[in-house]
């Protein structure tokens, strides 16, 4: 949404705010390499956002995978937007740092590579 009185020609040049919140029992990668992957994605498409981010353990995802999906077994990311009158994105991102590494090995790419483009997944990916 363009606040009153900026034209729609400006309106980009306005600085994009944006919530993050990284968290997990242990983090795969740095929570700051999370959060500008997120608002990267955030960037391009020209949204705002209030979004958390957290890794999980196999078991915990596999849980959250049979009660939300109907599949028992873990998976690699579950994207769940919240609803907001307001337009701003408000949703929970959950990734499996297990599925993860088995995913990099399976494709030969550094474990670190593999959870960003979760990452980006998960935030274009919201449901």
């Amino acid at each position: 949404m363009i606040p009153a009185g900026v034209s729609p020609s400006h309106a980009r040049r306005l600085p994009m705010t944006s919530d993050i919140a990284v968290g997990g029992r242990q983090l795969p990668i740095p929570a700051d390499s999370v959060q500008r992957a997120v608002r990267h994605v955030l960037e391009c498409e020209d949204r705002q956002a209030m979004l958390s981010v957290t890794f999980l353990g196999r078991d915990r995802m596999r849980r959250l995978n049979q009660q939300y999906q109907g599949r028992d077994r873990p998976t690699d990311v579950l994207a769940f937007a919240l609803p907001n009158p307001g337009g701003t994105l408000v949703g929970d991102i959950y990734l499996c740092h297990w599925v993860a590494r088995r995913e990099a090995e399976a494709r030969k790419i550094p474990v670190e590579q593999e959870i960003i483009r979760l990452v980006v997944h998960g935030t274009l990916d919201r449901k």
